[in-house]
């Protein structure tokens, strides 16, 4: 399970947030995908496994643009 800044994360391929989960050694592991992440993917990301471990992230997302140089 994964929650990001306390709210539920759910998998929302259009969105490009996708959650994996696969059973390893007796153990839920989840992985949490963010494909062309935009402003609002910005925050701390928390994901537990079956045997409560935790992994906590803190997301930013840079608004940068592209710049093209003629040498």
């Amino acid at each position: 399970m994964c929650v990001k800044d306390g709210e539920k994360v759910s998998s929302d391929a259009a969105s490009g947030i996708i959650i994996t989960k696969k059973v390893e050694t007796k153990m839920l592991i989840s992985m949490l995908v963010i494909r062309s992440s935009q402003m609002s993917d910005a925050g701390i990301y928390v994901c537990r496994s079956s045997n409560r471990d935790a992994a906590m992230l803190n997301v930013v997302v840079i608004n940068g643009q592209s710049t093209l140089r003629t040498l």
